[in-house]
């Protein structure tokens, strides 16, 4: 016996890809960018964190909610990524956004037009 039949993984590698993706999604929300949060920085930080427990609740995943609550959503770790949590959103976000923008207006809208 190594001791693996008693360890305990408390996120099963099915949740780890839908949790990151909303991790990503939760870090890119801020009201200047409108998506389907609040346009507020309380509001979008108390819509995120609802989200998250939920899903942690829906999934039975009490130890990852915990994880999570404390190393990345509680008020003192929150303020460090999300950048709801500031006014302005960083330069180098702005241009992501922008390429985005035209790639997609590119991809979807202007084809139509080519001769």
């Amino acid at each position: 016996d190594d001791g693996k039949q008693d360890q305990q993984t408390f996120c099963p590698s099915l949740y780890r890809n839908p949790i990151i993706n909303m991790m990503e999604w939760h870090y890119c929300a801020h009201p200047l960018i409108p998506r389907f949060c609040p346009p507020d920085m309380k509001l979008i930080k108390k819509w995120v964190v609802q989200r998250m427990y939920n899903f942690c609740l829906r999934h039975k995943l009490p130890e990852m909610w915990v994880y999570l609550w404390e190393n990345w959503y509680r008020a003192s770790r929150w303020e460090l990524w999300a950048q709801c949590a500031h006014k302005l959103i960083p330069v180098l976000k702005t241009t992501m956004i922008l390429e985005s923008h035209w790639q997609q207006i590119k991809h979807n809208f202007l084809y139509h037009f080519h001769m």
